[in-house]
């Protein structure tokens, strides 16, 4: 196929891991590869070869690989002060890599310039006007008020920008926090959340982790999936794990999830939450797993699944994947979450950070296989209604239409 004979998108990427935002990339981009008839074909700038480039190769789907100087990459809203170093220190790489992506977009020609991180939204600032290329913003990240969310609105004011820009959230929560204080004033923001394959993430039961752990088939095990870092709650998870188990219930506990970041913020936490399980007399009781690309398997060896982020989550992909795959929820009640599960009636919420409230609702779940069986069902007819993948897909494709005026 050649260059502008059908619509392009551009996906743009600072992460080569499967992280929560690629994942949602990820399906966005098979979803149109899916359907021809939408009339827009996918493919990827990533700054380095990893699992993404990997997942991207097996499907078949085109991707480019310029790399991204480290420095930029290793950049932290989380450390302002060391980021504005890191920043000084990656300007001379910048200057080329964004000739790079300049030259390489003039090329290919997309008819979308798709950016899905900030520190890509900034790039995009400066590309889309220098190719004439739109941009769309998807927006995936709760801002706090600070630097990040100034240098946002500076971006999104610029005139040579705004002709050509649109903003996507993926919850209200993502676009309250963008549109705070002005931050997206004469902008208007498009709401789609994600959506997930009801075909790959659906009801198929396992007990692989009772067989790594040395438990009985019936012992229940109580889960947490995603990146680790400490905004993600793990630690708080495992807290409530010795709260439950020193409440005399039987029960295993699962750590699925890797560190996949390139920033500085949250390097060895793994080895802290190691150390942590081991103090609280959890060895034997817990299995990390690490990394794990097949997370709908994870899910299904589970019984009740924890979503334990001490910070507003933007969204809450695996709150989704749990309820699609019939695994009864948990979770924290802030952010993207509050618009997917109903309390009691889809899951649990508890309030962020309170181990104890966390504690009491897990072990209501473990001993209550009536409101776990309500559960499994609402959360899937719940899915299917409002996060699939065709949704999700639908979504976007009108904003792109509404782009290319088509």
């Amino acid at each position: 196929m050649k260059p502008g004979e059908k619509g392009g998108i551009c996906y743009w990427a600072v992460a080569s891991h499967l992280g929560g935002t690629e994942r949602s990339v990820l399906e966005l981009a098979l979803g149109l590869r899916a359907r021809p008839s939408y009339g827009y074909e996918p493919w990827f700038v990533l700054p380095k070869e990893g699992p993404l480039s990997e997942r991207l190769r097996a499907e078949g789907i085109r991707f480019y690989i310029l790399p991204m100087p480290s420095e930029f990459l290793k950049m932290s809203r989380s450390r302002p002060l060391a980021s504005t170093g890191r920043a000084v220190l990656a300007l001379p790489g910048m200057r080329s890599y964004l000739r790079q992506v300049r030259a390489l977009l003039r090329e290919e020609k997309p008819s979308v310039i798709h950016s899905n991180a900030l520190k890509c939204h900034a790039l995009s600032s400066v590309v889309g006007p220098w190719t004439g290329i739109p941009v769309l913003w998807h927006l995936r990240d709760i801002l706090p008020p600070g630097a990040a969310s100034r240098a946002l609105l500076a971006l999104s004011r610029l005139p040579r920008l705004r002709g050509g820009l649109r903003v996507v959230a993926n919850s209200g929560a993502t676009a309250r926090s963008f549109l705070s204080g002005g931050q997206g004033s004469g902008l208007g923001v498009r709401i789609v959340h994600n959506g997930i394959d009801p075909g790959r993430y659906e009801p198929r039961p396992n007990r692989a982790f009772n067989a790594l752990l040395g438990a009985a088939p019936e012992v229940p095990v109580v889960g947490i999936l995603g990146v680790l870092a400490r905004w993600k709650g793990q630690l708080e998870f495992l807290r409530m794990a010795a709260g439950v188990r020193a409440a005399g219930l039987d029960a295993r506990f699962a750590v699925i999830g890797g560190e996949i970041y390139d920033t500085d913020s949250d390097r060895g936490f793994a080895d802290e939450l190691r150390a942590e399980a081991e103090r609280l007399g959890l060895t034997g009781y817990v299995h990390f797993t690490g990394f794990r690309d097949d997370p709908e398997v994870a899910i299904n060896g589970l019984d009740v699944l924890v979503h334990a982020s001490n910070k507003p989550e933007p969204f809450g992909r695996v709150a989704i994947e749990a309820m699609a795959c019939g695994v009864p929820l948990v979770a924290s009640a802030a952010g993207g979450i509050l618009e997917i599960v109903d309390d009691e009636r889809t899951g649990l919420l508890f309030p962020p950070g309170d181990v104890e409230a966390l504690t009491r609702a897990v072990a209501r779940l473990l001993q209550d296989a009536g409101l776990r069986a309500r559960f499994r069902e609402a959360g899937r007819a719940e899915f299917l209604s409002r996060f699939t993948s065709s949704r999700y897909v639908d979504g976007l494709v009108a904003v792109y239409d509404e782009m290319t005026r088509r």
